[in-house]
């Protein structure tokens, strides 16, 4: 994983491999850095559960699985060329299927860095200019959405997340769409409260520069340090950020897909009844162009094993007939 991670930063900061310092950070609690704010409650459950041994049981069982999504990551600190970022990593899962040597990774605060914590959102007219490839990213003052935060409909706002990328870059094409911890029924809520260890919904457009290898990271979401009822009404954070497009990937550009999130909830329950999420995390949908036959929704879930533990399910739809293809 650290050679993956001295790659990605030698490119974003056209800094030497010899000169990109790669250091595992074990003081830094992942959990802590990645849940949201009140997404866990760790400490004593209610009475009527803390009397009931069963219930009980099962309370901690939730809470050890709820911590899990985000106790898998490791915390690196890499550094170079007067530039530094600290990055929590695990290996990229697709079904049952692990790229280790292809870490899926999230910039956090750094504790032994000062926050830029008021900063002014950048102006869409900025964009193309503005240096957007430090830890965190940069807090948009994007245009409104189509639709509403407490209902967002990735495929709806199409249009209004490429007219952000095509300002950055002219010409740049979407090549994933991350929309994560949905409920079962499909329905994003960006503003859901944090409540009962569920996290709220967030999306992530990824577009890649015509004729670059830099993306551009598009994402939606409530920040961490406040509370989902503390934002401002009806609306959402929408962040920015630069990186390095990942390697051993094909990269087709993603038309508009006509298969809604919704609506790939609606065919994998037609075809086979969804299994139950048994996480706080709840359903992930990542939209990929990466096979024959046009681009694909890939709905997972974290469900109960045979014999205990937790496992990956993964289904496989078409975005464009919302077919359900097969599932592992």
């Amino acid at each position: 994983m650290a050679k993956s991670l001295r790659e990605d930063f030698g490119k974003q900061f056209s800094c030497p491999a010899g000169r990109v310092d790669v250091t595992l950070r074990a003081d830094v609690d992942p959990v802590a850095a990645l849940a949201p704010g009140q997404a866990f409650d760790l400490g004593t459950p209610p009475a009527e559960v803390k009397n009931d041994p069963e219930r009980y049981a099962r309370w901690k069982e939730d809470q050890a699985a709820n911590r899990a999504v985000y106790a898998r990551d490791r915390v690196f600190a890499v550094s170079g060329c007067g530039h530094r970022q600290l990055l929590a990593c695990h290996a990229h899962h697709r079904g049952a299927a692990v790229f280790p040597g292809w870490p899926d990774c999230t910039e956090i605060s750094d504790p032994d860095a000062g926050a830029d914590a008021g900063a002014a959102p950048l102006a869409l007219a900025d964009l193309a200019t503005a240096s957007i490839g430090s830890p965190q990213g940069r807090e948009l003052a994007a245009p409104p959405i189509v639709g509403g935060a407490e209902s967002f409909d990735p495929v709806e706002n199409y249009g209004w997340a490429s007219s952000i990328a095509t300002a950055w870059s002219p010409g740049a094409s979407l090549i994933r769409l991350q929309v994560l911890h949905l409920p079962k029924d499909g329905a994003c809520n960006l503003l859901r409260p944090l409540r009962d260890a569920v996290v709220p919904c967030s999306v992530v457009y990824t577009f890649l520069g015509a004729g670059s290898g830099v993306a551009l990271d598009l994402t939606l979401d409530v920040p961490r340090q406040r509370p989902a009822a503390a934002a401002v009404p009806g609306a959402a954070r929408v962040m920015v950020r630069t990186r390095s497009k990942e390697t051993g990937i094909a990269y087709a550009p993603i038309p508009r897909p006509r298969c809604t999130v919704p609506g790939l909830f609606a065919a994998v329950s037609r075809a086979a009844s969804i299994a139950p999420s048994v996480t706080g995390g709840g359903y992930d949908a990542n939209l990929w162009n990466d096979r024959p036959g046009g681009p694909r929704w890939y709905l997972s879930v974290a469900v109960r094993a045979q014999g205990g533990g937790i496992k990956g399910l993964e289904y496989a739809v078409s975005a464009t007939s919302c077919a359900v293809e097969g599932s592992r």
